[in-house]
């Protein structure tokens, strides 16, 4: 089924759904102008194409000993492949600090460990986490983003906190590439 196959009908019936999942069906008939069996058909024929992955409930995280959401942070300046497989530091001498790109061997892509929460003070309020860089590269930092390979993200986004400590250390200095440059870190205006 693709996006042309959708209509009107079945837009609404998407819309209500994904604001809360646990409508009756009957609602939902209403609301779109529908009796009940042809609702159900397109509900069902919506479920079998895919187009409705599943049904979820919201769990407030606070009130379930969570306070803090986890989430795998992948940014992007220029969105090219050689930009997201690395980050830079910069190296040297106040004013004259070069880029210094550090990228991981075995991975076309990498993820940086986030944290966010919802702070009375603040609002929402999310920062990527860091630890101690490997011994071999603190010539460039002593500090590193918390870098997560795929098989751990799963366990970054759902795991309770105390578990997540599991991930503050170092990557690595074999799993590492530096490129040094000579370009400038900041040029000025």
């Amino acid at each position: 089924m693709s996006a042309a196959d959708l209509d009107a009908t079945d837009r609404r019936i998407l819309m209500l759904l994904q604001r809360d999942g646990s409508l009756a069906l009957a609602e939902i008939a209403a609301a779109v102008g529908l009796t009940t069996s042809p609702c159900w058909k397109r509900i069902r024929r919506l479920e079998d194409a895919g187009v409705i992955r599943g049904r979820v409930a919201v769990v407030d995280p606070a009130k379930v000993g969570l306070p803090l959401t986890a989430f795998v942070e992948i940014e992007a300046g220029d969105h090219s492949p050689e930009w997201l497989a690395r980050f830079a530091e910069a190296v040297g001498e106040k004013g004259r600090m070069t880029e210094t790109w550090l990228s991981v061997k075995d991975q076309p892509i990498f993820a940086w460990a986030g944290l966010w929460t919802n702070s009375d003070e603040w609002g929402s309020v999310y920062t990527g986490v860091m630890t101690e860089a490997c011994l071999e590269l603190e010539h460039i930092h002593d500090r590193s983003p918390v870098i997560l390979d795929p098989q751990d993200w799963d366990t970054w986004l759902n795991a309770p906190l105390a578990d997540l400590y599991q991930f503050d250390r170092p990557l690595p200095v074999e799993r590492m590439v530096v490129n040094a440059t000579d370009k400038l870190w900041f040029t000025g205006r």
